[in-house]
This record gives C-alpha cells, sequence and structure tokens, in this order.
C-alpha cells in the first residue's frame, strides 16, 4: 500500500475505559507494535496521556523523565519541537507523558480548549504519521473526556467480570454525551478472557445484545506472556509473538485496521502444541496405519502456516516458553540445622552402630497418649519476718501509716477549729472526717490480722 510522504495526517484511536486495570496500557502498546510492524509501511505513535506514564516505561528508551511531550502537543497550538521521539518499537514513535500532566485537571488552559483544537493540535504535530494510539487515564476526566471525543475509534478494554461491565456500560453513555456517532466508533474489546471459566462465557453471552455491534469479535485471553514480557521490559508480541495474547492483538489489529480502512495483511495462527498432536504425520516404512489413517500425505490437511517473523530488539532476552521461570519462584525456606541433629566430630558410624546393638528399640504405642515428666520443683519458703515489698500485706501496712497520719492531722485540726473556729460546723465535719479514717484503719487492721 502506498501512502504519502507529506501532509499525511493520522487516524486517532483512543484507548480508555471508565475503570482502571482493564488493560488499556497494555492493548494500546501491544497494538502500536501490531500496527508498525505489520508490514505495510505504518508510521505509528503512541500518545501517553496518563500521568502514571506506564505507556512511557513499557516505549521510551531513554529512562529520564522527557521534559517536552503529550502536554505540550495538546496546548501548543504549533508545532511542538522535540515531543516526539522514537521507541523500543521499530517504526513506532511516542509522545512521553510528562510531569505537567498531573495537575492537568485544574489546568486552566487545558479547560479552555475546544474539541477541535485539541484535534487540530494534534493533527498537526503529528503530520507524517498514519495511526497515532491514544493511551488515556481512568475515568471521565478532561484528558481522556477529550481523547474520546476527537477520536476515530475508541477502544474499551474490558475483562469479563462484572464491577468491569458495569463500568463498560458507563463509559458507552459518556461517550453517546460526547458524540453521535458513538456506535460507530467505540469497539469494546474483551481482555484477560478465559474460556475455560464459565462465569467469563455467561457473562459474555449477556452482553451480545447490550452491545450489539460494539463488541470486537478478538478476545485477547489472560496469557502469562504478558507479564513475563514486563519483566524482561518489553511487549508480549515482541517478546513471545507465538504466544495465544500475541495472536489475539495481531487479530484485533486486522480487525481496527479493517475499520480504519486499511489494506491489513491477515494475521496468521501459530500453530501450538495440540495442533501439531493432532496433525497426522507420514508413516514410517513398516509402521502400522490403523483404521482410518492414511499414508498419502494429500488427505491430510495442510499446516497452518507460521507466525510472522518480528525482528526482536538487541535488548530483549530470547522468549521463554513452558512455566514461570525458577528464579520467580520463592524457594522454600529451610530450617536452620540445631545444635542436635548436627552430629558431632567425635561421633562415629562404628559408635552409633554400638550404641543401637547395646539399647533395644522403644516402640511407641500410637494410641497411649504421651505423658510428660514429672519436674521436681523444692517449695520456695516464705520469708521469716515481715511481709515482703509488694506483698499485699506489705501494701496493707503502709495504708494502716498513712491512715494514722491522716487521722492525726484531722483530729488536731478538729480540736482547734472547735476551739477558735467562729464557725464551729467546720470543726464538727473535720471531726466526722477523721471518724470516717478511724473506720477505715479499723478495716485494715482487721483485715490484715
Amino acid at each position: 500500500m502506498e501512502h504519502e510522504t507529506s501532509r499525511r495526517q493520522p487516524k486517532l484511536i483512543a484507548v480508555g475505559h471508565l475503570k482502571g486495570g482493564t488493560g488499556k496500557t497494555t492493548t494500546a502498546c501491544n497494538l502500536a507494535s501490531c500496527f508498525a510492524n505489520a508490514g505495510i509501511d505504518l508510521r505509528v505513535v503512541v500518545v501517553d496521556l496518563d500521568p502514571q506514564a506506564a505507556a512511557t516505561r513499557q516505549l521510551a528508551i531513554d529512562a529520564e523523565p522527557a521534559s517536552v511531550g503529550a502536554y505540550d502537543v495538546i496546548v501548543s497550538g504549533q508545532i511542538a519541537r522535540g515531543a516526539i521521539q522514537k521507541s523500543k518499537v521499530r517504526s513506532c514513535l511516542l509522545v512521553p507523558a510528562t510531569q505537567r500532566l498531573v495537575m492537568s485537571e485544574m489546568d486552566e488552559t487545558i479547560r479552555s480548549l475546544s474539541f477541535e483544537d485539541v484535534r487540530q493540535s494534534i493533527l498537526e504535530n503529528l503530520d507524517g504519521t498514519d495511526i497515532a494510539i491514544i493511551d488515556c487515564p481512568s475515568g471521565f476526566g478532561t484528558l481522556p473526556t477529550m481523547a474520546m471525543a476527537i477520536a476515530d475509534v475508541v477502544i474499551m478494554p474490558t475483562p469479563p467480570r462484572v464491577s468491569e461491565l458495569r463500568a463498560l456500560h458507563k463509559s458507552m453513555e459518556h461517550v453517546k454525551r460526547l458524540r453521535e456517532d458513538a456506535k460507530d466508533v467505540v469497539t469494546a474489546v474483551f481482555t484477560m478472557y478465559d474460556d475455560t471459566n464459565p462465569t467469563h462465557l455467561e457473562l459474555i453471552e449477556a452482553q451480545q445484545t447490550a452491545f450489539d455491534g460494539v463488541l470486537a469479535s478478538t478476545r485477547v485471553p489472560d496469557d502469562p506472556a504478558i507479564e513475563l514480557a514486563a519483566l524482561a521490559d518489553g511487549l508480549a508480541v515482541e517478546y513471545n509473538p507465538g504466544s495465544s495474547v500475541a495472536q489475539a492483538y495481531r487479530r484485533l489489529a486486522v480487525e481496527l485496521g479493517e475499520r480504519l480502512g486499511l489494506e491489513m495483511p491477515t494475521a496468521p495462527e501459530t500453530r501450538t502444541a495440540s495442533h501439531e498432536n493432532a496433525a497426522a504425520k507420514p508413516a514410517e516404512p513398516g509402521e502400522h496405519i490403523g483404521e482410518g489413517d492414511s499414508a498419502d500425505a494429500s488427505d491430510r490437511p495442510a499446516p497452518a502456516p507460521p507466525p510472522p517473523s518480528f525482528p526482536r530488539p538487541e535488548h530483549l532476552p530470547p522468549p521463554v516458553s513452558g512455566p514461570i521461570p525458577e528464579l520467580l519462584r520463592t524457594p522454600p525456606s529451610e530450617p536452620d540445622p540445631s545444635p542436635a541433629d548436627t552430629p558431632s566430630p567425635s561421633s562415629s558410624p562404628a559408635a552409633e552402630t554400638n550404641a543401637e546393638e547395646a539399647s533395644p528399640p522403644v516402640v511407641s504405642d500410637p494410641v497411649a497418649p504421651s505423658v510428660e515428666p514429672a519436674i521436681e520443683t523444692s517449695p520456695i519458703s516464705p520469708p521469716e519476718s515481715g511481709p515482703a515489698p509488694g506483698s499485699g500485706k506489705f501494701d496493707l501496712v503502709i495504708k494502716i501509716a498513712l491512715g494514722l497520719c491522716l487521722l492525726a492531722v484531722l483530729g488536731v485540726g478538729g480540736m482547734l477549729f472547735l476551739a477558735t473556729a467562729s464557725v464551729p460546723i467546720l470543726g464538727v465535719m473535720v471531726v466526722a472526717a477523721g471518724a470516717l479514717v478511724l473506720i477505715f484503719l479499723a478495716a485494715m487492721i482487721f483485715k490484715l490480722f
């Protein structure tokens, strides 16, 4: 397919959803790689509008934060020099997220822009590219709303779970409020799909009527290749092109390319182990051919074509097949050998053999309860004279002593009040308090003895 070398404006694809954790960034980056390596000379650019900068971390070559990026492309109104940079994916460019996106919801400059102003600014800055994939933050804030309003296609990755499906309904209603052609531009894609999970199958079947014409025919499976690729700082479609998730994203790219009017090549299927086991192999000389088998190779189904070979970046390690590598598993903790389990240097096999012959084996009865050996303890003799500090009697003695002092003070005070005070009632009250203290002291003395 021939493309013009100048004044070509990209098709805008916005990847957004109300809920986070649905696979938006994974879908945006892997689709970008599929379009860029489709073999039809497409120039692809990923615009990271998410302040978390997940797409920037996956695609950027330079780990240092960029000073010019998506914010400048939106608000500049002119060409933002240095906003577009190369990425780790061949033929794929990147407009990175910058720190200025963090406060974008309170940025009056962004809030004052119209949808048409944002679209024209993006198209002018990305002039010369074919596809621009916009990775949106979750929610209905200013940035995702702008992207969904101006995009030619809006992709909503959605795992088949109840909460995500409810958020999908709200996301669809949000786009309908933004534009009249919502059903023509929105494509809902089921991600993290497990065809062995009956709940997933039931939920997907229930959404067929509600989202008729919106659901993509391609479903992205839940594949550990995504996490393994992330550990290797790469993408699943490049790190493990034969994985089921890589094949799904290539089929999704073909499906979206047809909607955008691109002549996308058909994504071939990769032969799996089950396919190869099911395919008949030619009979060796002298080998028995069972009933229903045929020795003629023309009767057998033609093998599926191999997957397209993508050039692997040099920094990526070879793909991992099979189970998760051992380095990802936490080894079981081994208990430290106790001194009793460690044989002493003086012990020898001969000495152990003699000890076993000298002492008969002890057979334990599994039914009989185990009896703990009795521990002989000598009784603790009480102190010979006087209560010990901290004991109950010691506390009583202290209370009695304090009570006697208080009683003496109250008695003397009461007598003085009765003799000299102009108000004798105060002296009577003091004498009454002394009587109460005396009763308290009597009780303490009785408890002590």
